[in-house]
């Protein structure tokens, strides 16, 4: 396992985002279509760490779980550079 895989699968973010999908009243599908993916897989792969979520995806993931854009966009990049923090 690399780094960057272990570091993704720690992520702060993914898992901020999969208690937001649990409670969500929508199904993980329903999100994935709404933030422009033709299935789950890729939504279910940010949710557990395993791939980082796309900044372009980073504003229609935060809308359609209610959350603030920026919030969301703040811990992705504290995350991807924590310099900026």
């Amino acid at each position: 396992m690399s780094d960057n895989k272990i570091e993704f699968i720690e992520s702060r973010y993914a898992a901020f985002i999969a208690g937001l999908i649990e409670s969500s009243p929508m199904s993980q599908a329903q999100i994935a279509r709404l933030i422009g993916y033709k299935n789950a897989n890729n939504l279910s792969l940010i949710k557990s760490g395993k791939i980082p979520l796309p900044i372009d995806k980073v504003r229609p993931l935060a809308l359609a779980l209610g959350i603030e854009p920026s919030r969301l966009m703040m811990m992705v990049l504290e995350e991807r550079q924590p310099e900026l923090a």
